[in-house]
C-alpha cells in the first residue's frame, strides 16, 4: 500500500513541477492550509486581490493528485491509478494559447488545433484556471470559456477557478450571465478573506 510519506518524500517533487517557479516556491515554504478539503471538488476561489486564492488552489490541485497516487489499485502487482493529469493556467493563457492556433495555421488546419486544444482543456483530470475576469471581454473571449466550461460541467471533470470578482460581478462584466451560471451549478463556491 503506498503511504503518505512517500508521497511527501519522492512524489510531490514531480507534480511542483508543473507549476512555475512563484508557485513552486510558495508551495515548498507556506505550510498547507488547515481547511484544505480532503476531498477536493470543482470550486471557485473568490476573494480581493493578495489573499492566496492562486496558492490555495495550487494546494488544491496537488492533494487531488496525492489522493489519486495513495488510492491506487494494485492489479496483478501493478499499482493502476486514474488518470492523475492537471494543468495549471492563467486564463489569458489560456485564451492566447488558443487565439494563437489563427496566427499559426491555414485556414484548414486552424479548427483542428484550436479544436485539439479545447479538447485537452475540456477533458484534462483538472483544470484550473487562475485569474477569471483578468481579461477584456469579446465575443471570443466568451464563446471559448463557454464552450470549454460547458464541457467540463456536462462531463463531471474537476474543475478549479480563481477570480477577484464574484460570479455576480463577472456576469455582470461580460453583459451575459450563461457561463456564471454553469460556473455556479458545477463549483463549490470559497470566499477567501485572509492570506493561507
Amino acid at each position: 500500500m503506498r503511504k503518505e510519506e512517500d508521497w511527501n518524500r519522492q512524489i510531490r517533487s514531480v507534480y511542483l513541477k508543473k507549476f512555475t517557479p512563484r508557485l513552486q516556491r510558495d508551495l515548498s515554504i507556506i505550510p498547507t492550509p488547515k481547511d484544505l478539503p480532503d476531498v477536493i471538488e470543482s470550486s471557485f476561489i473568490t476573494g480581493k486581490v493578495h489573499t492566496g486564492k492562486t496558492v490555495l488552489a495550487a494546494f488544491m490541485a496537488l492533494q487531488e493528485m496525492k489522493n489519486i497516487w495513495l488510492n491506487a489499485e494494485i492489479k496483478d502487482g501493478i499499482y493502476v491509478s486514474k488518470e492523475c493529469e492537471f494543468e495549471f493556467i492563467p486564463v489569458m493563457n489560456l485564451l492566447d494559447k488558443i487565439r494563437d492556433t489563427f496566427d499559426r495555421r491555414g485556414e484548414g488546419d486552424v479548427q483542428l488545433t484550436r479544436h485539439a486544444l479545447v479538447e485537452r482543456y475540456s477533458t484534462i483530470h483538472l483544470l484550473i484556471l487562475d485569474d477569471l475576469g483578468a481579461y477584456k471581454v469579446t465575443d471570443y473571449v466568451l464563446e471559448t470559456l463557454q464552450l470549454i466550461i460547458n464541457n467540463r460541467y456536462e462531463y463531471l471533470k474537476k474543475t478549479i477557478i480563481t477570480s477577484n470578482f464574484s460570479l455576480k460581478e463577472l456576469a455582470r462584466m461580460s453583459g451575459d450571465d450563461r457561463l456564471c451560471s454553469r460556473i455556479g451549478r458545477m463549483c463549490r463556491i470559497i470566499h477567501k478573506t485572509k492570506i493561507y
